[in-house]
Parts: C-alpha cells; structure tokens; sequence
C-alpha cells in the first residue's frame, strides 16, 4: 500500500529535472546571444576605429567654446579688415583738412615804376588881351602793394566740409559694427549646424550597428532554416540604406565643419 506514493515521487522528480534541464538550455542560449551581440558590437566598433565616426565619439571637444571661434572670425574676416583700413583712411583725410586752412589765404605783392608826361595850360590877361601858354614837364613815379586773399565763401564752406568727412567716418564705423553683428550670427548658425550633424552622424552610425547585428543575426537563422530568403534580402536592403544615410551625415559634417572653418579662418582638427 505504501509503494503507489512512492511511485509518484519518483515520477514528480524525473520530470522536474527535465524541467530543470530546458530551462539550463534556454538559458544557456540567452547568454550565449548576449555574448554574440557584446562581441558583435565590440567587432562593429573595431571596424570603424579610424572612421570619422569613432574620431568624433573620441574627441567629443574637438571644437574650440564659442566666444573662442567669434573672436578668431573677428580677427581673420576679410571684411572687417577693409573696414579697419576705410575708417583710416577717412580718420587721416579728417585731419588733414583740419590742418590745411592755409590753403584758404592768399598772400600777393606788385611793384610798379614809370615815368609820367604833364601838360599844363597857362592863362593871364594885361587888360586887353588874354594871354596862354602851355608847359610840359615829365615825373617819375614808384608804387609798391601787397595783399591779401580771403575767400570767404570757402572758409565758411570749411566747417561743412568738416562736417562731412566726420558723418562719413561715423557711417563706415555704423557699416562695420553692422558687418560684425551677421558675422557673430554666421558663426553661432555654424557652429549649431556642426553639432547637429554630430549628433545624427553618431546615430546614423548607431543605426547601422544595429542593422548589421540585425542582419548576422537574421543570417545565421537563414542558415538554420527559420528564416525565408525574401527576409533576409529585405534585411539586406535596410542595411544599404543605413549606410547611405551614413555617407551622406558625413558629407554633410564635413561641409558643415568646412564652412565654419572657413569664416573663422582656422583649421579644426577633429583627431
């Protein structure tokens, strides 16, 4: 009576070892497909190790702050620099006519000399007749003269002149302040536009990591048979996109980086 009970332990124990044992597997194959996806990234990262998109995960600094990229696209600009060299010039030309008001007085002399004939007619009457006589005689005369040239109209025109050359140098002064202020807003749009590219080249990178973890894996179920060929092929095609997704986030880094590089007049080394 006593041998039935004992007959269902034994039957309860081969069974839950079992149990035990497919849970082992299941487990076993859990942890070898972290292993697998662990090892996989580390492959995926090895292989882009001289990329740009390992340099710039590497050096996440490799842009100067912003006020330091102002500054050097202040100093190296063109632009400003043919400001610089028209306030100058005008500043010179200011003091210049400041300083010329001699150009407004003329000084001048004459020296004359001749000799000069006199004819006199001569009256005088005895009571009956009336007498003339004429007499001739020569003189000699000297004259010497100097004077002096004021235009007035000019000295008062002076002032305006003045005038004008100061509302000038101010108006270049205005245009170059102008000239600074898009160049500050160029710079800050550049530098905005690095940094975004940096981040979508990182996760087009990301993407395409995950695609090529996707697609080892897809093709080891291929090979086992639990996969249709029309998957695999479909995997394969999101793979080519992802890495012309790539390609382009880099061209276009690339053209971000170079123009700021170009209006700040320096060179940014990404390694």
């Amino acid at each position: 009576m006593n041998i039935k009970p004992i007959q269902h332990n034994v039957i309860f124990k081969n069974y839950n070892n079992k149990f035990i044992r497919e849970i082992n597997k299941i487990s076993l194959k859990l942890f070898l497909v972290c292993c697998f996806t662990m090892l996989f990234n580390l492959f995926a990262f090895s292989q882009n190790s001289d990329s740009l998109v390992s340099d710039i995960l590497l050096h996440k600094d490799f842009l100067p702050p912003l006020n330091v990229l102002i500054e050097e696209a202040k100093e190296h600009s063109p632009l400003l620099k043919q400001y610089d060299a028209e306030i100058d010039i005008r500043e010179m030309k200011n003091k210049s006519l400041k300083r010329n008001w001699s150009k407004y007085i003329s000084l001048g002399s004459s020296i004359q000399y001749g000799t000069y004939d006199n004819y006199a007619l001569n009256t005088y009457s005895d009571g009956l007749n009336t007498l003339g006589a004429i007499t001739t005689g020569q003189q000699s005369r000297y004259s010497v003269g100097v004077f002096v040239n004021l235009p007035v109209y000019s000295i008062y025109n002076r002032n305006n002149e003045i005038n004008i050359g100061q509302k000038e140098l101010e108006q270049v002064r205005f245009e170059k302040k102008q000239m600074i202020d898009q160049l500050v807003n160029l710079v800050v749009e550049q530098y905005s536009d690095v940094l975004l590219a940096r981040k979508i080249l990182i996760l087009r990178n990301d993407n395409l990591n995950s695609i090529n973890l996707q697609l080892a894996m897809s093709e080891q179920k291929f090979k086992s048979g639990q996969m249709k060929l029309s998957e695999l092929v479909l995997i394969q095609g999101i793979q080519t996109k992802a890495k012309i997704d790539l390609e382009k986030e880099k061209n276009n880094f690339y053209k971000s980086l170079s123009l700021l590089e170009k209006t700040c007049g320096i060179k940014l080394n990404i390694k």
